[in-house]
């Protein structure tokens, strides 16, 4: 009896603990990404060190400044590149494109029908700039809560270099399956690493490849570029057409079918169809599976967990195929005996 009660507070006890833990599972779990990723590094600085608090500052630190620098360069470089267009001069394209957009469906349609289409599009102006006063409260909010969980999963990452050989060994001598934890544990690290290697390969080649592309339509300022498409190329459905698309229809607005056409080609079959490639084959590749399982998996583990669904797709699929495999040996071992 008193043994059902312990259990009975042991599931009551954990069950409270995934309800208080469950606001920040994001910033917990780019912390244990982190900690996987660089515990290699914190592994060797221990052996300089000696200390163990101080070899998981300097391998946090380490990480923030491999984070930071480089987003700031990208920043300062895209700033500069930004001073160097003639604002003022597309915003005359512009302006000219939908006056000559405006003149065209005056020409074609009647005065009744441009009427309602003055209306919609003063309805539609109207709406936009309610919506931008009610969604800046919730950009700034999420701007706050972005740097919070950006401080959140360092310090996680930070304990976890600290403290994770002492967790991993706490829970490996209460599980009764060792061999299995030993391999989930190697499955995971080994998916993560891939995964996340395989996300910055294919942002890397998206964004030269979109840079290149507005290039050859005569866009300049490759970085700039560069840096949307790369950065959008995580973004679940629409990725990097975010970018590419808005510059088409300009293009289209303009007059430039032919640019237009070229940029929506280029986007949609190079740029766009690369990640389908990249990502399953590389990944699949590290991992021993298939790449339209791994397909479906980041695209799965994109529509349930949004963008950290690219790493936990993968992770599951991975840990599943693990588990089926050691099964069947084990099976057939034992078969065999």
């Amino acid at each position: 009896m008193k043994l059902k009660f312990g259990y009975i507070i042991l599931f009551i006890s954990l069950l409270l603990l995934i309800i208080i833990f469950s606001p920040f599972w994001r910033p917990i779990l780019w912390g244990i990404i982190g900690a996987l990723l660089f515990y290699p590094l914190e592994n060797r600085l221990i052996k300089w060190i000696k200390y163990k608090k101080l070899s998981s500052f300097f391998t946090t630190f380490i990480a923030l400044v491999l984070f930071v620098i480089p987003l700031v360069s990208i920043v300062i470089f895209v700033i500069s590149e930004l001073s160097s267009i003639p604002v003022g001069e597309i915003s005359k394209e512009i302006g000219g494109a939908v006056a000559n957009l405006g003149n065209y469906f005056h020409s074609k349609l009647t005065q009744e029908i441009v009427d309602k289409i003055n209306i919609f599009l003063s309805s539609v102006t109207e709406s936009i700039g309610k919506l931008t006063t009610h969604y800046a409260t919730k950009i700034v909010t999420f701007t706050y809560s972005y740097i919070i969980n950006f401080i959140f999963s360092f310090i996680v990452m930070f304990y976890l270099l600290l403290n994770g050989d002492k967790i991993l060994k706490y829970i490996r001598d209460i599980v009764p399956v060792k061999d299995e934890f030993d391999l989930l544990l190697a499955t995971v690290k080994r998916s993560i690493h891939a995964t996340v290697y395989g996300g910055l390969l294919c942002a890397g080649v998206q964004g030269i490849l979109g840079a290149i592309g507005f290039l050859i339509i005569g866009f300049n300022s490759f970085f700039l570029w560069f840096l949307l498409i790369a950065v959008f190329s995580f973004l679940p459905l629409v990725g990097t057409s975010i970018v590419w698309g808005p510059v088409a229809l300009f293009l289209l607005i303009k007059g430039s079918i032919g640019k237009a056409i070229f940029l929506i080609l280029w986007g949609g079959i190079v740029v766009g169809l690369s990640d389908n490639y990249i990502r399953p084959v590389f990944i699949g590749e590290r991992l021993h599976i298939s790449a339209m399982l791994m397909f479906f998996s980041i695209i799965g583990g994109l529509f349930i967990f949004g963008t950290v669904g690219i790493l936990i797709g993968p992770v599951v699929l991975s840990v599943a195929q693990a588990m089926v495999d050691y099964l069947t040996n084990k099976t057939g071992a034992e078969g065999g005996t």
